[in-house]
């Protein structure tokens, strides 16, 4: 049996940004998931080393998350996005949390322990938002901004 990654991933063309979605699996975060996603994540954030990857954004739709029983798994996700902090600072533009969970208050409050977004990160509560919020920067500006809360 193979063991499934908790985010299912997507990559799209939207405008003129390449946009990397990962939507959370409604299935528990154990430790070789973690370990599965986390090598995923590795090869999507090493295609930003490209010449022609530019102007990225990542979607992070975590409608349905639980709170996980052991919190080094929020610690283990954000080293990866750590360990490629210059390219992250030269391709990303900003990313986009979908969640409507009011759970996603406290583990942001866990994950900022950790983790500085090096880039701006929006909040947006459904697939509506988060188009118009890749879309326009004139509609971004609507939705806040948590790394202005860090």
């Amino acid at each position: 049996m193979e063991i499934q990654e908790i985010f299912d991933t997507k990559t799209e063309i939207i405008g003129n940004k390449l946009v990397y979605t990962f939507t959370l699996r409604n299935s528990e975060i154990t430790q070789l998931r973690l370990l599965k996603s986390i090598e995923c994540m590795h090869k999507i954030l090493d295609t930003l080393f490209s010449e022609n990857v530019k102007n990225v954004c990542f979607v992070f739709a975590i409608d349905n998350i639980t709170i996980p029983a052991n919190y080094e798994c929020i610690k283990d996700l954000t080293e990866v996005f750590s360990e490629y902090e210059q390219i992250v600072k030269e391709k990303v533009k900003f990313s986009i949390i979908q969640s409507k969970s009011s759970i996603f208050q406290l583990l942001f409050s866990i994950f900022k322990k950790y983790y500085k977004p090096i880039k701006p990160m929006y909040v947006c509560n459904d697939e509506d938002d988060v188009q118009k919020c890749l879309s326009s920067r004139k509609d971004r500006e609507k939705y806040q901004n948590v790394s202005d809360m860090i």
